[in-house]
């Protein structure tokens, strides 16, 4: 890295660092998502603490009446002679919850619940009484296993194997790649927008045109870029430093404890291509995010092109069906090797197991092209742009300008 490169990284990395609406953008989302986790968990407590309380059935008076004649067992509840009388004793307050099973439940398989709101909360649940009383009848007719089986509440315990006959654990492998395509995710949406601004508040400011009289367009440019990536995982672990820590502080709790987590698998080529994929897709999108801003002359007119930014980076989510099979279809390979689509495309094909090292390193190597070759474009378009920052630089203009 040249001196005038490193120049430009430190001031923009310092400079940016010592914005307060960076710290702010940086520690917003951490801090409402842990806020919005914690009143989650508040309210759910409030509301199980809510029907819990207000479904207790512990003194009430409850009467039954089972013409199906499924029940064996009526526990504490009290035998009615028929609906009216039970409906009437809810009415005039001589029962509080009244169940009623008529004789054609297997036809029509309904529990009618008469209750009286005065002696419950508007979310109170007194179904727990009969369905206890119904089951633990049908246990004592059916057999355990036939109840499990009829009602499918067993489990699977899978284990795959690979092509080679190696015990493979998916989820664990995806982890990595997951993560990398993650990361690309929330740079691209958090500093989408800002890096389209970059060039733009310079050229509005005539700040550039002094810049360009010390250093040169191709150092500024790449130095704008190392920036920008620098500043951009700087935010990632702002957002991921507290998650790790929150993670190891509620390890303990039940929220925590009751995930089921898969084994790590570290696999080298896994997590080396996908952290070349990161690297390298997302330093494309910042050049060409900043060849946008140097080719338009307002940050309005950045505002729309870089929504066109964010079509690009989700086009290949329209086409997740085709990445989970086996057998890449054409709009895959299509996607694989568009530039503006590949880092994404890749990554996920990287997670879903169906990218072979050779593809990779094609794909890889059409990644670093475009990124070249946009790197390049940026700085034609910078060099120029910066004295026209009333109007927007056409192609053909720039096809005039002769290289300096």
């Amino acid at each position: 890295m040249s001196s005038s490169v490193g120049k430009v990284v430190r001031f923009e990395v310092m400079r940016n660092l010592k914005k307060p609406s960076f710290w702010i953008a940086a520690l917003l989302f951490p801090v409402l998502l842990v806020g919005y986790l914690f009143v989650a968990g508040l309210m759910g407590m409030s509301m199980d603490d809510a029907i819990t309380g207000g479904s207790d059935t512990t003194d009430l008076r409850l009467g039954v009446l089972d013409e199906s004649g499924l029940i064996s067992d009526f526990g504490d509840m009290e035998m009615v002679e028929s609906e009216e009388t039970g409906i009437a004793a809810v009415r005039g307050g001589d029962l509080d919850v009244f169940y009623y099973i008529a004789d054609d439940f297997v036809e029509s398989p309904r529990v009618h619940l008469f209750e009286r709101v005065g002696n419950s909360s508007l979310i109170a649940n007194f179904e727990g009484p009969i369905r206890a009383a119904l089951a633990q009848s049908a246990v004592e007719r059916v057999d355990v296993a036939d109840i499990i089986i009829l009602t499918s509440s067993f489990g699977f315990d899978t284990v795959r194997f690979d092509a080679d006959g190696e015990e493979d654990n998916i989820l664990g492998r995806l982890a990595a790649p997951m993560l990398a395509l993650a990361i690309f995710y929330i740079l691209m949406v958090m500093f989408g927008n800002r890096l389209t601004l970059a060039l733009v508040e310079e050229k509005e400011s005539r700040i550039s045109e002094m810049l360009l009289t010390t250093i040169s367009s191709k150092s500024l440019i790449m130095g704008k870029i190392i920036s920008m990536i620098l500043i951009g995982f700087v935010q990632m672990l702002v957002l991921i430093i507290p998650m790790v820590i929150a993670y190891f502080v509620m390890r303990d709790t039940t929220m925590v404890a009751d995930l089921s987590l898969p084994p790590l698998q570290l696999e080298p080529f896994s997590i080396i291509s996908s952290l070349l994929l990161l690297l390298t897709g997302y330093f494309l999108f910042v050049a060409l995010c900043l060849a946008v801003g140097a080719l338009v002359p307002t940050a309005r007119d950045a505002g729309t092109y870089a929504s066109v930014m964010m079509i690009m980076v989700i086009m290949p989510l329209f086409f997740i069906a085709s990445f989970m099979s086996d057998k890449p279809d054409v709009i895959v390979y299509v996607l694989s090797y568009f530039p503006f689509s590949a880092p994404v495309t890749m990554l996920f094909r990287n997670a879903m197991g169906t990218l072979p090292a050779w593809e990779f390193g094609l794909g890889l190597l059409v990644i670093l092209l475009s990124s070249v070759i946009t790197y390049y474009l940026v700085v034609r378009i910078f060099r120029y742009s910066a004295m026209e920052y009333s109007a927007k630089l056409s192609p053909l203009d720039l096809l005039k300008k002769k290289n300096s």
